[in-house]
């Protein structure tokens, strides 16, 4: 009755190899730590178990009927997801300043005190490499005429790697 309150008991025991489904899921620009890659991704239960009635289901196992349905969700709708926020490592940890304002549809970006910064990567959200440029100094500039308006993450790294600051530009 939509009061958040679950009106009836149920479980869903999913089995039988025809349930298998692989599924892709975009993510944005990882979060680099030592080797470490951190992913984030949502599930999105209210999507997983459309089309189901939780009230009548009751106890199932097996992999036909509200089983077969719950895991072919999978492949209609977008049970998983990583949220655009994902994988923004706390600012709390960032080193010096960035900022950025838009001109005759170019991005102007502005950064300063990252010491040790020989890197900068610009990301989508999907993780493709928009721009890199290498040997940036502590502090600097760049203009960019992206393509498309849309969420960009500007990363800065050491020359070992490690991630000094990660900014996130809504262009």
């Amino acid at each position: 009755n939509e009061d958040q309150t679950p009106d009836a008991y149920f479980e869903l025991h999913n089995l039988g190899d025809v349930n298998y489904h692989q599924v892709e899921v975009l993510v944005s620009e990882l979060n680099l730590v030592e080797n470490q890659k951190d992913i984030y991704v949502d599930c999105n239960i209210d999507t997983w178990l459309s089309s189901i009635n939780l009230g009548t289901v009751d106890i199932k196992h097996g992999e036909t009927d509200e089983n077969m349905t719950v895991m072919s969700n999978l492949l209609s709708f977008p049970v998983f997801t990583s949220s655009t926020n994902a994988t923004i490592s706390e600012q709390a940890k960032n080193s010096g300043q960035v900022s950025f304002f838009v001109s005759n549809d170019e991005l102007n970006l502005n950064w300063s005190d990252i010491f040790g910064a020989e890197n900068m990567l610009i990301t989508d959200l999907q993780g493709k490499i928009i721009f890199n440029k290498k040997q940036i100094g502590i502090q600097g500039s760049q203009i960019l005429k992206l393509q498309n308006r849309g969420i960009y993450f500007v990363n800065f790294y050491s020359e070992a790697g490690k991630l000094l600051n990660q900014t996130k530009l809504n262009f």
